[in-house]
């Protein structure tokens, strides 16, 4: 699976342990029937899916992959690395409590000892770790053989802050396992990188994490205070429509529009019931942290990409929902209107500027602003700015070069994943640049 590609699952068990091999992955939320599943595979919705064996001999022998299977690769996956999660494949019949004593013989019948007794012992090691069903656990028993795979119950924040998880591993005997629950570890502080630095209104942990395993060196300052406006956020929606099929999108443009979506969805059922759509993996992974996995990441560098992405992916007959924020151009939403879609849109926050304290800022340093907001904000408050600028988007960029604030900075538009661009634009114009002194100081 190439870099940076997505992979469908919302089983927080398989998500945890795949994060944990490849976290450059973005998980999706895709639902449904396996042959469902598989025609978002093939229509390219999901770079990768993830699924029981079972279910695709299923489908190959009622001959619904007929066709299809050339477009189609599959890997198995070990069970000694991969444990099923807790009684998982097993089929329990229930009846009433009353009846328990006349159904005997009968169950006596239809039970199998041997599967009866696994399941149990697998449901002891999920007690034993205090887990439930949504526990991210895989536990696996055969006889007296066990596997155990338990990642920390806090593995989603680990992980969007771009820091390694453990995870509790055990292949051995029933009789011989000693649980000892995965512990996070506090992040490592790093010593301090010395010379030019980014600085960044985007505040993100993972980045600046991301950034630092690589030697940079990025501060994080906040210029703009965004406040929720959950009350403007449709409501009690979902009832006109007959079919699941016919449901409206959220799409997402921004990581705060993410974080807000979380924030609505926790007293608002219909917006959490529905499909979300999110720009990039900046947004779907804001959304990953507190819980919630987007079904659609466009994985846009912008909004023009994220326009182009809707159009060729999404059929117009799907309503789309937008949130936006109070200062966000309507250009977005018209190019979609536009295009033939109906579209909802609201100012789903508040977007303000924050007075902030002077920060020093060296010419060689890099500011990275997020937002025409940002930009905005940082000019107003008067904070010094260094030669180069780096920002998200072309309207950011507009709006960078229309202010007498920025008027001798060079600004360029940030091209491809964030980490990514940042990491080879510092490769390319400081590490580079740094070497080739050091070249010249040698020759001299």
């Amino acid at each position: 699976i190439e870099k940076g590609s997505t992979f469908g699952t919302v089983s927080g068990r398989r998500q945890s342990l795949l994060l944990s091999q490849r976290p450059d992955l973005i998980p999706l939320s895709v639902r449904g029937h396996v042959e469902t599943r598989i025609e978002r595979l093939i229509e390219g919705r999901v770079d990768a899916l993830v699924l029981a064996e079972t279910g695709i001999q299923r489908l190959r022998t009622t001959g619904v992959l007929d066709g299809r299977e050339d477009l189609l690769t599959a890997y198995r996956i070990r069970s000694d690395d991969w444990p099923t999660a807790p009684g998982q494949g097993a089929v329990c019949i229930h009846c009433k409590a009353d009846r328990y004593q006349e159904l005997s013989n009968l169950r006596t019948i239809l039970n199998h000892a041997p599967t009866e007794s696994d399941v149990i012992r697998e449901r002891t090691v999920l007690d034993m770790a205090g887990g439930g069903c949504l526990y991210p656990a895989g536990i696996e028993v055969h006889g007296d053989d066990l596997t155990v795979r338990i990642s920390p119950q806090n593995w989603r924040v680990t992980f969007c802050e771009g820091r390694e998880y453990p995870i509790f591993s055990y292949n051995g005997a029933f009789d011989n396992f000693e649980l000892q629950l995965p512990q996070d570890k506090p992040p490592i502080a790093k010593e301090a990188i010395e010379g030019p630095k980014f600085i960044s209104t985007l505040n993100s942990d993972r980045i600046s994490m991301v950034l630092a395993n690589e030697g940079i060196a990025m501060t994080n300052l906040s210029v703009i205070d965004l406040q929720p406006n959950l009350d403007s956020w449709p409501q009690d929606f979902l009832k006109q429509y007959k079919s699941k099929r016919d449901w409206p999108y959220l799409v997402l443009t921004s990581p705060f529009s993410a974080r807000c979506a979380v924030l609505a969805a926790e007293s608002n059922p219909d917006i959490a019931r529905i499909k979300w759509v999110a720009i990039g993996e900046g947004t779907a992974r804001a959304c990953f942290r507190r819980g919630v996995t987007v079904a659609i990441c466009a994985k846009a560098r912008n909004s023009k990409e994220f326009l182009n992405y809707i159009c060729s992916n999404i059929g117009t007959k799907t309503k789309l929902l937008i949130p936006r924020s109070s200062v966000a151009p309507t250009e977005f939403v018209l190019q979609l209107s536009d295009a033939g879609y109906d579209v909802v849109d609201w100012i789903g926050y508040e977007n303000k500027a924050k007075n902030v304290e002077p920060t020093p800022v060296a010419n060689d340093d890099v500011l990275v602003i997020s937002s025409s907001s940002s930009a905005i904000s940082w000019a107003e408050n008067g904070l010094k700015t260094p030669n180069e600028i780096i920002c998200m988007g072309n309207n950011t960029a507009d709006t960078i070069l229309s202010l007498e604030h920025f008027k001798n900075c060079n600004v360029s538009v940030l091209e491809g994943p964030t980490t990514e661009y940042l990491t080879k634009w510092w490769n390319q114009n400081r590490r580079g640049s740094d070497e080739d002194e050091t070249k010249n100081k040698s020759l001299d």
